[in-house]
């Protein structure tokens, strides 16, 4: 029986629309919307300062609103990490290893068994994705205390707001039609970034015992 390619299989359902009731449609994700588990992934020998400050800050807004997920954060220290004088760097080989392994780990999340080498970890990104199959959110943190400490107050809780996005606001229609671009997906991007910037913003403005760790808190100007 001979197969056809993708770009045949897709020419035949555009020239015969209604061979298209006969594929069934994909049933959306279930992301858990309640009571979700939250899972850290870190590289070996993370500050314990940031990772603590990092959890403190997503779990006070998380109690307040709700835990969405199942949520991976991995927290992902890198050689080229500015540190202080008093900070031993670590060996390069050893990090290398260890982020590696924590690949593999996101790139199972992913669903697909992948050893995770396509990752792009390098210093001064703040992610936010998903995963359909097995559902989940997974938030990537390769930034460096050392050269901005706020945002593991502020940074932690406008990635979740993408978390609580993506629970409650996917478009079944972007599964059934394969397009998962992220208008379609969560709404179109002022929306799904500019809703997290104020959350976080107004969020951390109000509670200012999460700076307890920092040496200034969120103030009026800054919000």
């Amino acid at each position: 029986m001979q197969r056809l390619s993708r770009r045949s299989t897709l020419k035949l359902l555009a020239a015969q629309p209604f061979l298209l009731a006969a594929v069934p449609a994909e049933k959306p994700p279930l992301y858990v919307r309640e009571g979700a588990e939250f899972k850290f992934h870190c590289t070996d020998g993370y500050p314990k300062l940031w990772r603590t400050a990092y959890r403190e800050s997503l779990e006070h807004f998380a109690k307040k609103w709700g835990k969405v997920g199942p949520l991976h954060v991995f927290l992902i220290e890198n050689s080229d990490w500015k540190l202080p004088e008093n900070v031993k760097k670590k060996d390069a080989e050893r990090l290398a290893a260890s982020q590696k392994k924590l690949k593999r780990v996101f790139g199972k999340l992913q669903g697909h068994g992948s050893d995770g080498e396509h990752l792009d970890w390098k210093t001064g990104n703040h992610w936010a994705g998903w995963s359909i199959r097995p559902p989940s959110v997974m938030i990537t943190m390769t930034m460096s205390p050392y050269r901005d400490a706020r945002q593991f107050v502020i940074g932690p809780i406008h990635e979740y707001v993408h978390a609580y996005q993506t629970a409650y606001g996917f478009d079944a229609a972007a599964i059934d039609g394969n397009q998962m671009g992220q208008a379609r997906w969560t709404g179109p991007n002022w929306w799904r970034e500019g809703t997290a910037v104020l959350i976080a913003s107004l969020y951390c403005y109000r509670n200012p015992d999460l700076y307890k760790r920092l040496k200034r808190p969120h103030s009026w100007e800054d919000f």
